[in-house]
């Protein structure tokens, strides 16, 4: 591609999935700005094991630095021997906004993928591969008009349903609120990932050796 482009919005290090790019800024601004209810579609994978009451506190809403932020909605996708994938739906675009969601309910994130911002999804594209559109298809599939009015929200429909919270018997597990987990969060994922391999070099060096 000759000209400039720049993503709309941003994925962190640690995170992954659609990304949107243009050389349009003024409709990229349309896209980030929250008024207009652009909805983003992120599938998140936590440690440990989220039950009906911390998925409760997760649809209640947070209070982070910069005011109060509280998700479109959020669900139980799977529940895993010890982790658990989630779905949020945002209308915001908050720096880290699904992380601290978390953090502040004592969630640790292992996954983050953005799966759609408004109809707009990664569904049957692989990682690494991209689509082209015209301005034209974007605005019709992010509900705005020619002209860049909003004219409704297009929302992306997950194939996924939701587990019954009510109905699922858990194993017994640890929670996912449970502080064991906060050595896997951003600011210590790398000397956490260190300090476990260290550990299993020395593990390995110390197993005994079959002599024939």
């Amino acid at each position: 591609i000759s000209e400039r482009i720049y993503p709309v919005g941003r994925l962190d290090y640690l995170s992954e999935g659609l990304l949107l790019l243009t050389n349009d800024g003024e409709f990229a601004n349309q896209v980030i700005h929250p008024s207009s209810g652009v909805e983003k579609v992120y599938e998140v994978k936590v440690f440990g094991i989220v039950n009906e009451n911390l998925l409760k506190k997760l649809q209640q809403g947070v209070h982070l630095e910069e005011g109060f932020a509280k998700p479109l909605s959020v669900r139980v996708l799977k529940h895993l021997p010890s982790k658990t994938w989630l779905e949020f739906r945002l209308a915001e675009g908050r720096n880290r906004e699904v992380r601290r969601m978390c953090e502040a309910n004592g969630l640790t994130v292992d996954k983050l993928k953005r799966v759609a911002i408004g109809s707009l999804s990664i569904d049957g594209l692989a990682p690494g591969r991209f689509e082209l559109y015209t301005k034209k298809q974007l605005l019709k599939k992010l509900g705005f008009d020619e002209s860049g009015r909003v004219l409704s929200t297009s929302k992306y429909r997950s194939p996924k349903r939701s587990v019954n919270m009510r109905k699922k018997s858990l194993k017994p597990g640890t929670a996912a609120d449970d502080e064991v987990f906060q050595i896997f969060r951003r600011d210590r994922y790398f000397e956490t990932l260190k300090a476990l391999k260290e550990k299993e070099i020395e593990q390995k060096q110390q197993r005994p050796r079959r002599r024939d």
